[in-house]
């Protein structure tokens, strides 16, 4: 009987391969669902001048969660993110990956309007902090995907150069995430606000 050795190596493809069939047959099983998603496509279903001025905290709240709820991936593109963050976890090279780039654009616009959207919002003493996080994370992380789209343009000795910049800005805004959501649940923890849904 010959016994059969696996490399570590092989072990990570063959995980990797397994982790992408499951990922492309759940993203064409929700395909449909996700086209019903009202999050696929904020750009179009809601504008600066739709939004209502707020007249307290609980009303600014309302607001931002319109804002952040447009602004975030739909199911769709969750699938397709984490697949691209599966790939970065064996090769960091994978940032430039030409298949992630309709979805670091479609993130581009939304954030965009985020952005906007936020900028115009009244501010309140109460919640100016969770707002300029907000702004503050919104346009990082456009920034960064927008770098990375450019960075396809480059040579691949170029691309090495820049991705520990970008791998270390992608972490930086992973920690800004992080500490706006902590302030989010402190602020609702104190007005008595539902969790963003």
């Amino acid at each position: 009987m010959c016994k059969l050795t696996v490399s570590p190596k092989d072990l990570q493809v063959l995980l990797l391969a397994v982790l992408g069939s499951f990922l492309v047959a759940a993203s064409t099983h929700l395909a449909t669902r996700a086209s019903n998603d009202p999050d696929v496509d904020p750009v179009s279903s809601l504008s600066c001048e739709q939004l209502p001025e707020p007249q307290d905290v609980h009303g600014w709240f309302a607001q931002y969660d319109a804002i952040r709820r447009h602004a975030r991936m739909s199911l769709k593109e969750k699938l397709q993110s984490t697949h691209h963050l599966l790939n970065l976890v064996f090769n960091p090279m994978a940032l430039f990956n030409k298949e992630a780039q309709p979805l670091l654009k479609r993130m581009i616009k939304k954030y965009s309007l985020a952005i906007e959207q936020l900028q115009r919002l009244k501010s309140f003493r109460e919640t100016a902090e969770l707002q300029k996080g907000y702004i503050h994370y919104f346009e990082d992380a456009r920034n960064l995907f927008m770098d990375i789209c450019e960075a396809q343009d480059k040579s691949p000795e170029e691309r090495r150069k820049i991705l520990p910049e970008l791998m270390n800005r992608k972490r930086q805004l992973e920690a800004l995430d992080q500490r706006n959501k902590q302030l989010d649940a402190q602020l609702r923890r104190q007005y008595d606000i539902p969790p963003l849904k």
